[in-house]
Order: C-alpha cells, then structure tokens, then sequence
C-alpha cells in the first residue's frame, strides 16, 4: 500500500486555512499542489461557519449540473405511469423533504439506506431508469449520508407537474392537487410516510413532531392528516419555521402507525441509530401499559 507523504507545518496550516473559506478538497488541494487524500486528512476535522458551508454547498451544486449537462448519458426514460400511484407520490414526497429536483438533476438523500433502495425502486418502477450516481457522504460526529442522483429532463418535467418548484420555503411549492383532493386512502397515506420518514422525530419521552419550512404546505399536510381522523397540532418556531405534533392518545396512535415510520433511523440523542418504529413501538407499548 501506498503510504501519504508527510507534509511541511506551513502547508498543513495553509490546508486548514483554506477550508475554513470552504474550498473543497480537490480545490485546495491543486492550490497547495498536494492530493485530494492529503488535503482531506488534514482538512477533515475544521470546522465550518455557515457562510463557509454556504460557499461550499454552492460549489458542490454547480459542479454536479455542470457533470450533468455535459457527461451524462442520454438515456432513454419512459413515464410509466403518467398518474399518481404510490410510488409516485412516494418520490413527490421525497423530493419534497429530503430530496430536491433542479437544473436536470433529481436527488434523494437520507441516512437511511432502506429508504434510498426504496427511492430508487420506485423511480425505476415509475419511470423505468437506473441512478446516473450513488454515493455516500462522511460527516464529522453525524451519521453518514446515502445520496442517489438522475440526471433526467425528462423524469424533472414530469415532476414539475405536481408542484413548480420542491423548496418548501417558497409559498408556490404545493402538495399536489391530486393527493389533497384525492379519495384514494393509500395514495395520501405513502405521501404522508414520506413525510414522517424524511422530517419526523420521535423522542425518548415521547414527543412526535416534524418540523418544516412553509407554513403554506404545512397547513396543506394538516388537511391530510385530518382527512385520514389522525388529530395534530401544528407550532411555530423563533426562527420562522414551523411544524407538526401528533396528539398522544391510544386511538390516535393506532392511526399514525398507519402512516409512519418503517425504515428511517433516529440520527440523534439517546436513541441514535435506531429505527424510528422501535421507537414508536415502544412509545406505544408504554402508553397502552398505562
């Protein structure tokens, strides 16, 4: 094997300087003219401010639709199913919370990597094509992500169907008229687990909630969950984000298992790493004993 050559202190500080203004790797390492690895084990612990992150983030964006537009393959991607099935309201859901589509590309992302096989199922069932990349991103003291990305055209124009755009700060994104106004039990119910999947917490004392940027979709999912009998609260938080809260009551519980978790994993606290079920379970083991 190969070993890392050993570095000067002056480029080891000059490393770490760098990725505090939140160049990558690979750009800090042709500034320093040392390899990507070298520049990743001396860079890998420093922290970043927000603005850095930002910076960072943005960079990384830009380069996976530069990748898109000028590499990927041009495959041939049929819609499948032109309505909403489950699976398709599945992906709508998952591209709502954890997910994202823009400039060509179609991203799911969850620590889960049930959930990431399921995403991937689903869009080959619904649009009869394979992930164009799978990876997984390392987090310093958080749990590793599970990234799938298309690069489609054509499977982004059939999502924009449902809604104009998948960021739920802005007042246009929408739950899709097609679930909010549909009678099919089944179809809001696989759209409201993606929800619970991707944005729903379950702590050790017992609180389940969901937390959410728009106020607008929020209120369109506390339509669902009434249509469905299942009783919540909606909350507000300082920082202008808001909320859901399930109501705690054994007729309620049984309802929410219906719509819950299943393959998401607490990512912390005193029960990170377990399945959000178990946890749930527990929950309400504990509260029909009571």
């Amino acid at each position: 094997m190969t070993q890392m050559r050993e570095i000067s202190e002056v480029k080891r500080d000059e490393i770490k300087a760098l990725r505090t203004t939140g160049i990558s790797y690979k750009g800090i390492a042709s500034k320093v003219n040392v390899s990507v690895g070298t520049a990743y084990k001396y860079a890998k612990d420093v922290s970043l401010s927000g603005e850095a992150q930002g910076r960072l983030d943005a960079k990384i964006r830009e380069n996976q639709a530069r990748f898109a537009e000028m590499f990927a393959r041009q495959k041939d991607v049929k819609i499948l199913h032109e309505g909403l099935t489950p699976q398709k309201a599945r992906i709508v859901g998952h591209c709502l919370w954890d997910g994202s589509v823009a400039r060509g590309i179609v991203r799911y992302n969850n620590t889960s990597k049930a959930l990431v096989d399921e995403f991937v199922n689903d869009i080959g069932e619904v649009y009869g094509t394979s992930p164009d990349r799978l990876s997984e991103i390392e987090r310093l003291r958080r749990m590793k992500l599970h990234v799938v990305d298309y690069y489609s055209k054509v499977v982004c124009d059939d999502l924009y169907r449902y809604t104009p755009t998948y960021s739920t700060n802005d007042d246009q994104c929408t739950v899709p008229t097609e679930i909010l106004e549909s009678g099919n039990k089944k179809l809001i119910q696989e759209f409201l687990r993606s929800f619970w999947e991707d944005e729903g917490s379950i702590s050790h004392d017992g609180w389940i909630r969901a937390k959410i940027k728009g106020r607008k979709i929020r209120d369109q999912l506390l339509l669902l969950h009434r249509k469905l009998g299942i009783e919540t609260s909606p909350y507000e938080e300082a920082d202008g984000s808001s909320g859901i809260y399930v109501i705690i009551s054994e007729d309620n519980l049984k309802k929410f298992t219906e719509i819950s978790f299943k393959k998401s994993i607490v990512v912390r606290g005193k029960n990170k790493g377990r399945l959000k079920f178990e946890v749930l379970g527990s929950l309400y083991g504990c509260h029909l004993h009571h």
